[in-house]
């Protein structure tokens, strides 16, 4: 029995479009391999090009992104939430296109930043009377 391959959305000069995520389907496929082995076949580099967010964080908002070399297309594989139980694969054409994802998505990125950081200060912080004026003003700011 054959299987359809999986599919990813693909992002092109501002535009979506599907491609083959050729990640997902060698996974499916080897899953006994290491995923190292498995971006390589895929003609990916293991180790990431860039990370932007953190998986540590409670709320893991983060993009992983990989980047092929010699020429094949496309150049670029972007994890989303690397660190749940199930990543979303995106892929870039080019390098401009993958800048453009991460300029997009930077924002949301930034507030799950934001957001950790405040609860790290309320879970962690000092007593009311020694704490700092912007742990005070972030508290009036999340009780509304």
């Amino acid at each position: 029995m054959t299987e359809t391959a999986s599919t990813a959305p693909l992002y092109r000069n501002g535009s979506w479009e599907e491609t083959t995520d050729v990640v997902s389907t060698l996974w499916d496929e080897n899953q006994d391999q290491d995923y190292d082995v498995v971006l390589r076949r895929a003609g990916f580099a293991p180790s990431p090009w860039t990370q932007v967010g953190n998986t540590d964080f409670t709320l893991p908002l983060a993009l992983v992104v990989y980047a092929r070399h010699g020429g094949e297309e496309p150049a670029f594989l972007v994890e989303v939430n690397p660190s749940s139980s199930f990543v979303h694969h995106v892929y870039a054409h080019q390098v401009h296109d993958v800048m453009d994802l991460i300029t997009r998505w930077g924002p949301a990125l930034q507030a799950g930043a934001v957001t950790e950081a405040v609860q790290q200060l309320f879970q962690s912080g000092p007593e009311d009377q020694d704490k700092s004026q912007l742990v005070r003003s972030l508290e009036r700011i999340a009780r509304g």
